[in-house]
């Protein structure tokens, strides 16, 4: 069994973020039982600590759609097919602008309620979890075994293990596939300076976020499953708000009212504008998120 060790980093309630030697990056210690995790996944994730996220979602509909397809045109400027695998696709907006951009798209989600939502009819999402997705005979209509692209937003920060999910994602892509990836930016200065004044106090440490990565430790791991970076985004530094005085970690009202701003900005911008200030963001390691695009390195 592996043991972890390092420099505590952060804390918050019952919650202790090391700097861990041995996995090379961020995450609670303790780490959560394994089983307890998924059963966790599978009934309360969305249906209790997100209630309220698919109306939200559902409101914000135009923004999503401009923005993943923004992303979808990186994934296929990085492959050479147009076949996508999303892993935990929640309520499938990113699969529903796929299909629309013309990709044969999959995907795989853990809450019934979610994949219900995402694949009323149960013909392309699995429901179940990556480790035990089983192509290409996992549902109804025939999956393919291999995919020209995997996305996973938002879920490396969830995983116990994101090393091995990382792995199992080179073996599911074709040698010129891609992945994509979102993930909280943690531990930046800007960040450090927001925590300094916010009245949530290390808002950023939540029990659902099992690691926290900063560019470097997010391209190292990258670099142990078989992967290299070739385009890195960084969304809205968000937390420059909490420095200003709007501090929306004890106001969720205000955070969305913000959020809502921010999108109607990048609404007002052409595709190339946007993708220019996110990618000068993501060169110098700023942005709430970290949006990448990354290919198989042999």
């Amino acid at each position: 069994m592996q043991t972890h060790h390092g420099l505590t980093l952060a804390s918050r309630d019952s919650l202790t973020v090391i700097q861990c030697g041995g996995c090379g990056f961020a995450h609670l210690d303790p780490l959560p039982d394994a089983a307890a995790l998924a059963d966790y996944y599978r009934s309360d994730f969305w249906q209790v600590d997100k209630l309220g996220a698919l109306e939200l979602m559902e409101r914000e509909q135009d923004f999503h759609q401009m923005r993943y397809a923004d992303w979808l045109q990186l994934l296929e400027a990085a492959t050479m097919g147009r076949t996508l695998l999303d892993v935990g696709c929640g309520y499938g907006f990113l699969l529903a602008e796929a299909r629309r951009q013309g990709w044969r798209a999959w995907g795989i989600e853990p809450s019934s309620e979610a994949a219900e939502y995402a694949d009323p009819f149960h013909a392309w999402v699995w429901h179940g979890s990556w480790e035990s997705f089983m192509p290409p005979l996992a549902i109804t209509a025939i999956m393919p075994v291999k995919y020209d692209a995997i996305s996973a937003l938002w879920l490396l920060e969830h995983l116990p293990d994101p090393l091995a999910f990382l792995r199992w994602c080179r073996a599911h892509l074709y040698g010129g596939g891609a992945l994509l990836l979102a993930v909280p930016n943690e531990l930046t200065e800007l960040q450090r300076h927001a925590t300094a004044v916010a009245g949530a106090g290390q808002w950023w440490v939540h029990k659902t976020h099992m690691a926290y990565f900063t560019p470097a430790t997010l391209a190292n791991l990258l670099g142990r499953a078989g992967f290299r970076i070739v385009d890195m985004l960084g969304t809205w530094p968000v937390e420059q708000f909490v420095i200003d005085g709007q501090d929306y970690t004890v106001n969720p009202a205000l955070g969305n009212k913000l959020y809502r701003e921010l999108q109607l900005y990048d609404m007002g911008l052409s595709r190339e504008e946007r993708l220019a200030e996110y990618r000068q963001r993501g060169r110098e390691g700023r942005g709430r998120d970290l949006v990448v695009v990354a290919a198989p390195s042999e």
